[in-house]
């Protein structure tokens, strides 16, 4: 049995971040990350340049061994836990090594799902979620350079996809089930948009349609479709499907996360941060879990800070924070502020089919909640401190779609 003052399951960026915390605050404690991969910290943020070429593997890890060694940081690689004992305070793991501890901080992220028409053709079928998964897409390219690629999907790890097999001068397919790509979070407009920026980067785009079947001929792939499209393809690209993991978790976990109050605290002696962490969001009272690098960070710090229980914090700091992601696809740089999946939404939309700007602003009860914008990222910062100052913009919508507008509702007492 391994005995700890603080056990934390996850040793990407929330759960190094927590022991890199914990440590600040307190100099004298046992500290062990379990993680269930083989590699120390790297980035996912750079995951997507490292797979283009633009930057090596060196720019891509962000944590040595000695790092760890020198904060007294017990990590242990390719651990995954299987068996959580909340009253016993005890974890196991795959390995037989048993864990006790005094408090214990779950962030244990999430990983690609098993995409349903793997069987048999794995080694031709590319996700985006590890530093693996990347290191496969570089062996790809050196392997062949120019292809044909089926891109599936209608997210974030899709647009990434796009960008990168673009980078290579690949013939690029986009299947995806919506009409349009990201319907919901855009309309119409949003999606006309999209589509004139697949366009320019020369992506053929099927829209509402699915994969049916896959049958492997020789060295391609024919993909059915359910609308009996038959389409060839050297390698599929997944961009569907992130399952969290939390199988170790029953008595905790819910379908979506780890339900946890203001101070990311989930239980009695038990935290959760990062992607797991699911947290009414104080801006508009949905309850949600977040899957960026920021999130984590930030998460992962406040966790630390509570768990321990510094002075300076009184063991108390309130996680109030406005999540946002930003990423580039063929040239349109694509940013998402706050709560945009809320269905009793009011939303007001401009778009400048000249500069290809767009933005959909999400309102409830007369306050700013969320934004979606397309090169319209110079209004990031003022929307984000509009929304955390909770003000009442109703009649002064149109204020919302330039930055002088933001401004003078932000410096608006009434």
């Amino acid at each position: 049995m391994f005995n700890y003052d603080y056990l934390i399951i996850g040793g990407g960026i929330a759960g190094t971040t927590a022991a890199e915390t914990l440590r600040k605050n307190d100099s004298a404690a046992k500290i062990a990350i379990l993680e269930d991969e083989k590699h120390l910290l790297y980035s996912r943020v750079f995951l997507p340049r490292f797979a283009m070429g633009e930057i090596g593997l060196d720019k891509v890890m962000l944590r040595t061994l000695n790092d760890y060694e020198k904060n007294n940081i017990d990590i242990f690689l390719s651990e995954r836990v299987v068996k959580i004992d909340f009253e016993k305070k005890t974890a196991d793991t795959d390995s037989g090594k048993n864990f006790s501890y005094k408090k214990l901080l779950i962030a244990s992220g999430g990983r690609a799902e098993e995409w349903q028409f793997s069987d048999g053709i794995k080694d031709k079928v590319y996700r985006l979620q590890t530093l693996d998964d990347a290191l496969g897409l570089k062996s790809l390219f050196e392997q062949k350079p120019h292809g044909k690629v089926l891109v599936v999907g209608g997210g974030l790890i899709t647009l990434e996809f796009l960008n990168i097999f673009s980078k290579y001068g690949w013939e690029i397919t986009l299947l995806m089930r919506e009409r349009f790509f990201w319907n919901g979070l855009v309309e119409e407009r949003g999606g006309e948009l999209f589509n004139k920026i697949f366009l320019r980067g020369k992506i053929n785009v099927i829209a509402g349609d699915e994969v049916h079947a896959i049958k492997a001929e020789e060295n391609i792939l024919a993909v059915r479709t359910k609308g009996s499209k038959i389409l060839h393809a050297d390698a599929i690209a997944v961009g569907v499907g992130l399952k969290r993991n939390l199988e170790f978790a029953r008595g905790l976990s819910t379908a979506s996360g780890i339900k946890v109050d203001n101070y990311l605290k989930a239980g009695d002696g038990v935290w959760a941060a990062g992607d797991v962490a699911e947290y009414v969001d104080p801006f508009s009272g949905k309850s949600k879990t977040i899957g960026n690098w920021t999130h984590a960070f930030l998460t992962g710090r406040i966790a630390g800070i509570n768990m321990a229980g510094s002075p300076a914090k009184a063991g108390d700091e309130e996680f109030r924070s406005t999540a946002s992601y930003s990423t580039e696809v063929l040239g349109a740089v694509i940013t998402i502020i706050g709560e945009i999946a809320l269905p009793e939404a009011e939303t007001f939309v401009s778009l400048d089919e000249v500069s290809d700007k767009y933005s959909r602003f999400f309102l409830k009860n007369g306050r700013l909640i969320g934004a979606f914008l397309v090169n319209s990222q110079q209004i990031k910062p003022f929307a984000a401190k509009l929304i955390e100052s909770e003000k009442n913009v109703s009649g002064r919508e149109n204020l919302l779609f330039y930055e002088s507008g933001l401004k003078e509702l932000l410096r608006d007492d009434t």
